[in-house]
């Protein structure tokens, strides 16, 4: 779920901006025991700040996730994510 929901908002967050050549970022947060994003970092970057912009914006808004399983939340749990954001020359 966490995939396809900072997936979506990835794509809708870059419509209309034009990058070149191949752009990635890696991205790590936390989701809390309710389903809140917190911690959101770039920990591995091409450069281009508008690339990145739109793959935290795709994280930041896919705040809130669905909790966590019962499994997860034992004793306040936080799950860290990363998330990795591609951009191939077409």
């Amino acid at each position: 779920q966490v995939e396809q929901r900072v997936g979506s908002n990835w794509l809708k967050s870059r419509m209309g901006i034009q990058f070149s050549g191949r752009q990635r970022v890696v991205i790590e947060f936390t989701v809390l025991p309710d389903g809140h994003i917190d911690d959101v970092t770039i920990k591995e970057t091409t450069g281009a700040d508008a690339f990145n912009r739109s793959a935290l914006r795709a994280v930041q808004a896919s705040d809130p996730l669905p909790p966590l399983p019962n499994q997860y939340r034992i004793q306040g749990n936080r799950i860290r994510f990363v998330a990795i954001f591609e951009y191939p020359t077409q």
